[in-house]
């Protein structure tokens, strides 16, 4: 999304990409051997957090677990758990709009794999860019 294109004030403290074949899920509840998760429809997403619409509310939440999967040719990349804060909501008549940032946790390894992710993504808007000028020209 260009600069231009936003009719709103920007609050991010980086730059998010579309998120085309990103896949997330949050945990909804979990039982004592099951895990209940509810995919979610992702808006855009950086390596600190992510904007994401979902069915239903997520009443007295402030913490959620988030669960992260990149679809691509070549293969997936998977991060499970999450730990992420909601930072804004906002209600879409059906759809419900959230705004979280990750949690920084003790897992070493997370941080990588965030932004490995959005490299990837970024790569494959910047291709998508150029072969749509090559197409117009």
């Amino acid at each position: 999304m260009q600069a231009s294109e936003m009719s709103f004030t920007e609050k991010r403290r980086t730059r998010r990409y579309p998120a085309v074949e990103l896949c997330a899920y949050i945990l909804r509840r979990k039982a004592m051997l099951i895990s209940l998760w509810d995919e979610v429809q992702v808006i855009d997403y950086s390596h600190l957090g992510m904007a994401f619409t979902a069915d239903s509310e997520l009443l007295d939440k402030k913490n959620l677990t988030l669960s992260i999967e990149l679809k691509m040719e070549v293969g997936d990349i998977k991060v499970d758990r999450i730990n992420a804060k909601i930072c804004h909501t906002k209600n879409l008549g059906g759809l419900h709009r959230y705004a979280v940032e990750f949690e920084k946790s003790g897992d070493s390894g997370l941080m990588p794999q965030l932004v490995r992710i959005e490299s990837l993504l970024t790569r494959s808007q910047n291709l998508a860019q150029r072969i749509e000028k090559q197409s117009r020209g």
